[in-house]
C-alpha cells in the first residue's frame, strides 16, 4: 500500500508568494488545492487553473478551487471538498489578501475611504476563519501545520506621510 500524498491548501494562490509556495510544495510531492478569486473566467493574467498546473508540472498534484475567502460559506465548502475528496490536511498556508487601492496612497488613513479597512476581512479574518476549519481535520488525525504569510506592511509604515 502507499503512503498518501501530502495535501495542503494555499489560500490566494493564483500569484506572489503564493503561487510560489504552491510551486514549491508541488516539487515535493504534495497535492495542492490552489485557491482563489481568479480564475479562467475572471479575465485576470494569472489564474489558479495556471497556479495548479504548475504544481502538477513540478511532480505534485494541483488542485484549483475557485474561493472568496471573504465568503464564509466557501471557505466551509473547500474544507468540506479536501476532507472529501483528500481526506486529510497537512498543511494550510493562509496567504489570501484584499488589498484596496488606496491602501498606500500617500495621505493620512483617517483621509481615506472606511472601506480600505476591509483588509482585515480578506488576510486576517479569513486565515482565522480557514484555521477554525483546518485546525479539527488536523487534530483528527494527530497532525498538521498552519502557516501565516505576511507583508513588508507588518514591519513598516506604508499608510500615509512619513
Amino acid at each position: 500500500m502507499s503512503t498518501p500524498r501530502k495535501t495542503a491548501i494555499v489560500t490566494g494562490a493564483s500569484r506572489g508568494a503564493g503561487r510560489g509556495i504552491a510551486a514549491a510544495l508541488g516539487a515535493a510531492g504534495w497535492q495542492v488545492y490552489v485557491t482563489g478569486r481568479s480564475d479562467a473566467g475572471s479575465g485576470r493574467r494569472t489564474t489558479i487553473e495556471a497556479a495548479a498546473q504548475e504544481v502538477s508540472d513540478a511532480g505534485g498534484l494541483g488542485v484549483p478551487v475557485r474561493v472568496d475567502h471573504g465568503d464564509d460559506a466557501a471557505v466551509a465548502a473547500l474544507f468540506g471538498q479536501v476532507a472529501a475528496e483528500a481526506g486529510r490536511l497537512d498543511l494550510l498556508v493562509n496567504n489570501a489578501a484584499a488589498l484596496h487601492p488606496r491602501l498606500t496612497d500617500p495621505e493620512p488613513f483617517w483621509e481615506k475611504p472606511i472601506d480600505v479597512a476591509d483588509v482585515m476581512n480578506v488576510g486576517l479574518r479569513s486565515g482565522y476563519v480557514a484555521s477554525w476549519h483546518a485546525a479539527p481535520m488536523m487534530v483528527a488525525q494527530g497532525s498538521g501545520l498552519i502557516v501565516f504569510t505576511s507583508s513588508p506592511g507588518s514591519v513598516c509604515y506604508m499608510h500615509g506621510p512619513t
